[in-house]
Protein backbone atom coordinates (compact mmCIF):
# COMPACT_ATOMS: atom_id res chain seq x y z
CA UNK A 1 0.00 0.00 0.00
CA UNK A 2 1.08 3.31 -1.41
CA UNK A 3 1.41 5.80 1.96
CA UNK A 4 3.08 8.89 0.54
CA UNK A 5 -0.71 10.87 0.96
CA UNK A 6 -0.15 10.37 4.94
CA UNK A 7 3.23 11.91 4.58
CA UNK A 8 3.80 14.94 6.92
CA UNK A 9 4.21 17.26 3.79
CA UNK A 10 0.73 16.84 2.60
CA UNK A 11 -0.75 17.21 6.02
CA UNK A 12 0.75 20.75 6.52
CA UNK A 13 -0.15 21.75 2.47
CA UNK A 14 -4.09 20.65 4.10
CA UNK A 15 -3.71 23.01 6.80
CA UNK A 16 -2.11 25.73 4.95
CA UNK A 17 -5.03 25.26 2.41
CA UNK A 18 -7.50 25.29 5.17
CA UNK A 19 -5.87 28.31 6.93
CA UNK A 20 -5.75 30.32 3.48
CA UNK A 21 -9.35 29.21 2.78
CA UNK A 22 -10.90 30.83 5.87
CA UNK A 23 -8.60 33.80 5.43
CA UNK A 24 -9.85 34.71 1.97
CA UNK A 25 -13.83 33.72 3.27
CA UNK A 26 -13.40 36.43 5.99
CA UNK A 27 -11.52 39.25 4.33
CA UNK A 28 -13.28 38.83 1.07
CA UNK A 29 -16.34 41.15 2.27
CA UNK A 30 -14.56 43.37 3.30
CA UNK A 31 -12.20 43.52 0.10
CA UNK A 32 -15.47 43.54 -2.27
CA UNK A 33 -17.02 46.85 -2.41
CA UNK A 34 -13.68 48.24 -4.39
CA UNK A 35 -15.40 46.26 -7.13
CA UNK A 36 -18.82 47.07 -6.85
CA UNK A 37 -20.15 50.39 -8.82
CA UNK A 38 -19.59 52.26 -5.44
CA UNK A 39 -17.06 51.67 -3.23
CA UNK A 40 -18.25 52.01 0.21
CA UNK A 41 -15.80 51.25 2.37
CA UNK A 42 -16.34 49.96 6.50
CA UNK A 43 -15.84 52.90 8.36
CA UNK A 44 -17.21 52.58 11.19
CA UNK A 45 -19.06 56.28 12.60
CA UNK A 46 -17.25 57.97 15.66
CA UNK A 47 -17.91 58.32 19.29
CA UNK A 48 -19.16 61.67 18.39
CA UNK A 49 -21.44 60.92 15.18
CA UNK A 50 -23.29 58.06 17.26
CA UNK A 51 -23.84 60.36 20.03
CA UNK A 52 -25.16 63.19 18.04
CA UNK A 53 -27.65 60.71 15.90
CA UNK A 54 -28.74 59.48 18.73
CA UNK A 55 -29.53 63.32 20.24
CA UNK A 56 -31.61 64.08 16.76
CA UNK A 57 -33.12 61.14 16.78
CA UNK A 58 -34.66 60.89 20.15
CA UNK A 59 -35.89 64.54 19.40
CA UNK A 60 -37.59 63.62 16.27
CA UNK A 61 -39.03 60.14 18.37
CA UNK A 62 -40.19 63.18 20.72
CA UNK A 63 -42.04 65.10 18.58
CA UNK A 64 -43.53 61.72 16.85
CA UNK A 65 -47.37 61.34 16.58
CA UNK A 66 -47.13 57.45 16.32
CA UNK A 67 -47.50 55.82 20.13
CA UNK A 68 -44.73 52.68 18.76
CA UNK A 69 -42.42 55.95 17.59
CA UNK A 70 -40.20 56.41 15.22
CA UNK A 71 -38.26 53.85 13.02
CA UNK A 72 -35.23 54.32 11.20
CA UNK A 73 -33.26 52.91 8.70
CA UNK A 74 -29.62 52.51 8.36
CA UNK A 75 -28.67 52.17 4.94
CA UNK A 76 -24.66 50.34 5.56
CA UNK A 77 -25.21 49.87 8.93
CA UNK A 78 -21.53 48.15 9.18
CA UNK A 79 -21.25 46.57 12.37
CA UNK A 80 -24.56 48.01 13.67
CA UNK A 81 -23.63 50.52 16.30
CA UNK A 82 -26.17 53.46 15.73
CA UNK A 83 -28.74 51.15 15.82
CA UNK A 84 -27.85 49.29 18.60
CA UNK A 85 -27.70 52.60 21.01
CA UNK A 86 -31.27 53.91 18.92
CA UNK A 87 -32.54 50.63 20.16
CA UNK A 88 -30.95 50.87 23.90
CA UNK A 89 -33.51 54.20 23.94
CA UNK A 90 -36.06 52.24 23.01
CA UNK A 91 -35.92 53.51 19.29
CA UNK A 92 -36.75 50.89 16.63
CA UNK A 93 -34.09 50.28 13.98
CA UNK A 94 -33.55 48.42 10.85
CA UNK A 95 -29.73 48.19 9.62
CA UNK A 96 -28.87 46.76 6.08
CA UNK A 97 -26.01 45.69 5.12
CA UNK A 98 -23.84 43.85 2.09
CA UNK A 99 -21.28 42.48 4.07
CA UNK A 100 -22.23 38.86 6.24
CA UNK A 101 -19.68 39.18 8.86
CA UNK A 102 -20.90 42.57 9.93
CA UNK A 103 -24.34 41.38 9.50
CA UNK A 104 -24.04 37.99 11.86
CA UNK A 105 -21.93 40.91 14.72
CA UNK A 106 -24.74 42.79 14.79
CA UNK A 107 -27.42 40.65 15.06
CA UNK A 108 -25.01 39.23 18.18
CA UNK A 109 -25.03 42.39 19.40
CA UNK A 110 -28.78 42.83 19.47
CA UNK A 111 -29.10 39.53 20.62
CA UNK A 112 -26.35 40.13 23.57
CA UNK A 113 -27.87 43.75 24.32
CA UNK A 114 -30.96 41.99 25.13
CA UNK A 115 -32.37 44.45 22.36
CA UNK A 116 -33.17 41.88 18.95
CA UNK A 117 -36.99 42.68 19.34
CA UNK A 118 -35.90 46.27 18.49
CA UNK A 119 -32.93 46.26 16.39
CA UNK A 120 -33.24 44.53 13.53
CA UNK A 121 -30.37 43.77 10.49
CA UNK A 122 -30.58 42.67 7.50
CA UNK A 123 -27.90 41.54 4.38
CA UNK A 124 -29.24 43.94 1.91
CA UNK A 125 -27.75 46.02 -1.00
CA UNK A 126 -28.75 49.83 -0.23
CA UNK A 127 -30.47 50.81 -3.18
CA UNK A 128 -33.41 47.53 -3.27
CA UNK A 129 -34.34 48.74 0.74
CA UNK A 130 -37.73 50.36 0.25
CA UNK A 131 -37.69 53.65 2.50
CA UNK A 132 -41.15 54.91 2.75
CA UNK A 133 -42.44 52.89 5.87
CA UNK A 134 -39.19 54.70 7.57
CA UNK A 135 -39.72 58.20 9.71
CA UNK A 136 -35.59 58.59 9.69
CA UNK A 137 -33.31 57.42 6.96
CA UNK A 138 -29.07 57.03 8.24
CA UNK A 139 -26.51 56.98 5.31
CA UNK A 140 -22.75 57.88 5.94
CA UNK A 141 -21.96 56.86 1.89
CA UNK A 142 -19.13 58.59 -0.68
CA UNK A 143 -19.78 61.35 -2.34
CA UNK A 144 -19.76 59.68 -5.76
CA UNK A 145 -22.89 58.00 -4.66
CA UNK A 146 -25.30 60.90 -3.84
CA UNK A 147 -27.17 62.01 -7.16
CA UNK A 148 -28.59 58.41 -7.35
CA UNK A 149 -28.89 58.65 -3.65
CA UNK A 150 -31.08 61.59 -3.87
CA UNK A 151 -32.91 60.21 -6.77
CA UNK A 152 -33.88 57.35 -4.65
CA UNK A 153 -34.88 59.64 -1.68
CA UNK A 154 -36.83 61.82 -3.97
CA UNK A 155 -38.77 59.25 -5.74
CA UNK A 156 -39.39 56.86 -2.28
CA UNK A 157 -40.00 59.24 0.88
CA UNK A 158 -43.04 60.77 1.77
CA UNK A 159 -43.59 63.67 3.83
CA UNK A 160 -42.03 64.06 7.30
CA UNK A 161 -39.22 62.08 6.64
CA UNK A 162 -35.76 62.49 7.80
CA UNK A 163 -32.72 61.85 6.46
CA UNK A 164 -29.36 61.91 8.25
CA UNK A 165 -26.27 61.75 6.16
CA UNK A 166 -22.80 61.68 7.84
CA UNK A 167 -19.36 62.58 6.02
CA UNK A 168 -20.99 63.87 2.16
CA UNK A 169 -23.94 66.21 2.27
CA UNK A 170 -26.94 66.25 -0.06
CA UNK A 171 -27.56 68.85 -2.35
CA UNK A 172 -30.79 69.89 -1.05
CA UNK A 173 -30.82 72.34 1.22
CA UNK A 174 -30.07 71.10 4.82
CA UNK A 175 -32.01 72.03 7.96
CA UNK A 176 -29.64 71.20 10.65
CA UNK A 177 -25.85 70.84 11.07
CA UNK A 178 -24.33 68.92 14.24
CA UNK A 179 -20.54 68.33 14.86
CA UNK A 180 -17.52 69.71 12.81
CA UNK A 181 -14.72 68.39 10.19
CA UNK A 182 -15.10 64.96 9.39
CA UNK A 183 -17.52 64.39 12.54
CA UNK A 184 -20.26 66.22 11.01
CA UNK A 185 -23.90 65.10 10.20
CA UNK A 186 -26.06 66.26 8.29
CA UNK A 187 -30.05 66.91 8.54
CA UNK A 188 -32.51 66.95 5.93
CA UNK A 189 -36.43 66.73 6.69
CA UNK A 190 -38.73 66.08 3.60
Amino acid sequence: MDDTHSTPSYRLLGIFGVFFGTLTAICLPFISPATRKYCIPYIPATNKQVNNLLKICKQINSQHSNADGIKVCDLGSGDGRIILELAKCGIHGYGYELNPWLVIWSKFGAYYGGVKKVAQFRRKNLWDVKLSRYDVIIVFGVAEMIPELELKLNSELREGVSVISGRFPLKRNTNEILGDGAEKIWIYRY
